[in-house]
């Protein structure tokens, strides 16, 4: 019986607890590096792909509203046109087109490519601005009263006009399009 108690103190072995610990710390170690390298890997992607993405981004953020639109008699043929921009990045204007719904004439068409070489300036971020331009309106048909003599300039005043709706379209430099109608009331 003796014997029995010296064997099993001379044996000489780790302890459960002892080789947990171990293979633990290994375990950690090898998984914090793999982990480090993963968390290192996205981040250079997405570093890289907002630099790849950048207009597109810039594209989605902008976003403008009409505020209002004036048809202006007291000068004959001018459209005023309130714009608000409501996006995160600032936006310029590059075309307006207005189209008069019942006929489909096209009453205004101005791009900064045109021979005037008019361009506007960007509007800021929760910036407004106004944008004054001068439409192109063909006298409706001749005079019905022979005594009359024929339109000369229509006017926003012709009820040819006044009566119609507009469609007013505006595309940004970043390709945005932004659409409304309107009517001239305030004539």
């Amino acid at each position: 019986m003796i014997q029995k108690k010296l064997s099993v103190k001379n044996r000489r072995a780790v302890s459960n607890i002892i080789g947990s610990l171990i293979v633990l710390a290994i375990v950690a170690s090898v998984g914090s590096v793999i982990l480090f390298q993963g968390l290192n890997q996205i981040n250079t992607f997405n570093h890289d792909l907002s630099f790849y993405d950048k207009a597109k981004n810039a594209k989605l953020q902008e976003n403008l509203i009409f505020e209002h639109v004036r048809f202006d008699n007291s000068t004959v043929r001018d459209v005023e046109i309130y714009l608000a921009n409501i996006g995160t990045v600032e936006a310029t204007v590059s075309t307006v087109v207005m189209i008069h719904i019942e006929s489909q004439e096209l009453i205004l068409a101005w791009e900064t490519t045109n021979s005037t070489g008019d361009i506007f300036t960007p509007i800021q971020i929760d910036q407004n601005q106004k944008i004054t331009l001068t439409a192109d309106l063909a006298c409706p048909s001749p005079s019905p009263v022979p005594s009359l003599p024929d339109c000369v300039t229509a006017e926003w005043d012709d009820p040819y006009y006044r009566d119609s709706e507009y469609r007013i379209s505006i595309t940004t430099s970043r390709g945005n399009f932004v659409p409304t109608i309107a009517t001239p009331w305030n004539t």
